[in-house]
């Protein structure tokens, strides 16, 4: 279906609630659109951000565990009436869209350390708390060095004020437990080296950062299961630069039980990987995948593209890597059955390749399977999919797509449904 206010836009994220409710957004021209589908389907207004003197980037959504809709953004000043020349102040902003009341006023976070790469990013649990990392600065003597950014927002209240960790870089992701406990991942460019740090809930600060082992090491994921066990995984390769082009490295992955231990760093597969992606289920297993180099034309033989995956048990133990049939790794999300998704698609890195346009599949991973279904055809043309499914509370939509239409160029939105005849889980 057609999303409305994103003809011409490319990139998108896409939230879905508890109660149907669907959130699109996305940024064109430097201009940012949100809109809404109500479970009758009718879509509210659409919100824009920005405006003749302000300039957007990044816009991340989430709903969280109560159904509000939770709006993230960088801006910066436009330079001149025309263009797109920029200049900062660069700052995060935030507001949240409720049914009942729709948009509430505009709050400034925090300043950022560029416009662009700044890339605010969400993340939420079943409590209804939330918590935002995104690309900042610090002041270190007469020096202005990068760190790390947050704000945690509880689910009783609004944002609080903005806490730093002491290092940064050009890579840094956050997850939420099912205790609101907070976990962070950076990469710095001495090295370059991967970091980690813990906020306990109960505390409310970020404790002293831990240096992971492994040198190079770049682009970190983290994921946290209601345990209170958290899975870190990065690539073995130097970061990503318009000089040395984009990277590609073996995954690694390494696990901080709940009472602080660490594992020896695993070695997940001798693929080279641009990235590792996790999903958590909700039976508590996290999902790892990662996918070779692109390879197309006559020289790709069959299998040597194929997704790769390892799963994270509450056992706290990684099995063995797998093989997951399909080419071009996606996004990934659990059902709330606990059957994994996985969106194979071309992605944003691959968007001057000319097979960037191929069709959008997905698989399902059921629980007790070897390794995932066979990928069925969702859309024909298309690319740049992103993906999600709700907190809690599963009505009839299980899954949201949003993906850029090659053949309309404009954002649309596929819903996954529950069948008649499909339990509930």
């Amino acid at each position: 279906m057609v999303v409305p206010a994103m003809h011409e836009t490319v990139i998108s994220r896409v939230a879905v609630s508890r109660t149907n409710t669907v959130a699109v957004a996305g940024d064109s021209a430097f201009t940012g659109y949100v809109a809404v589908r109500r479970p009758d389907g009718r879509w509210a207004t659409v919100h824009k951000l920005g405006g003749p003197s302000t300039l957007v980037s990044a816009p991340d959504i989430a709903f969280d565990e109560r159904g509000r809709l939770l709006l993230v953004w960088n801006t910066a000043k436009r330079v001149g009436t025309v263009g797109f020349a920029w200049t900062g102040p660069y700052l995060v902003m935030a507001q949240t869209w409720t049914e009942a009341n729709g948009w509430g006023a505009v709050r400034t976070l925090g300043p950022a350390k560029n416009f662009i790469l700044a890339q605010p990013q969400l993340a939420v649990d079943t409590r209804g708390d939330a918590i935002l990392a995104w690309r900042g600065i610090r002041h270190s003597g007469k020096r202005t060095v990068e760190a790390v950014s947050t704000s945690f927002r509880p689910a009783e209240r609004g944002w609080q004020r903005m806490q730093q960790l002491s290092g940064g870089g050009p890579y840094r992701d956050v997850a939420l437990d099912a205790k609101g406990n907070a976990y962070a991942v950076w990469t710095t460019y001495a090295g370059p080296r991967d970091y980690f740090s813990m906020r306990p809930r109960k505390t409310g600060r970020w404790g002293e950062p831990r240096r992971l082992p492994g040198l190079p090491a770049s682009l970190p994921t983290v994921a946290a299961n209601p345990d209170g066990a958290a899975v870190i995984a990065w690539r073995a390769a130097i970061v990503d630069s318009e000089g040395e082009g984009i990277q590609y490295g073996p995954p690694r992955a390494i696990v901080r039980s709940p009472t602080g231990r660490w594992s020896n760093v695993r070695v997940l597969s001798a693929i080279r990987t641009h990235d590792v992606r996790m999903a958590l289920a909700p039976n508590g297993t996290i999902l790892l995948s990662w996918a070779p180099f692109p390879i197309f034309g006559p020289g790709a033989t069959p299998g040597q593209t194929d997704v790769h995956f390892s799963l994270f048990s509450r056992s706290q133990a990684l099995s063995a890597e797998r093989d997951a049939p399909g080419t071009g790794l996606g996004p990934v999300a659990y059902r709330r059955n606990s059957d994994a998704i996985l969106v194979f698609g071309p992605e944003s890195f691959e968007g001057f390749n000319p097979r960037a346009q191929e069709p959008i599949r997905f698989a399902a991973l059921v629980p007790r399977e070897p390794t995932f279904s066979e990928p069925v055809i969702i859309v024909a043309h298309g690319g740049y999919p992103s993906l999600a499914t709700p907190l809690a509370g599963v009505r009839s939509v299980e899954a949201a797509m949003a993906f850029y239409s090659e053949s309309e160029k404009r954002i649309e939105l596929s819903l996954l449904t529950r069948g008649p005849n499909e339990p509930r889980p």
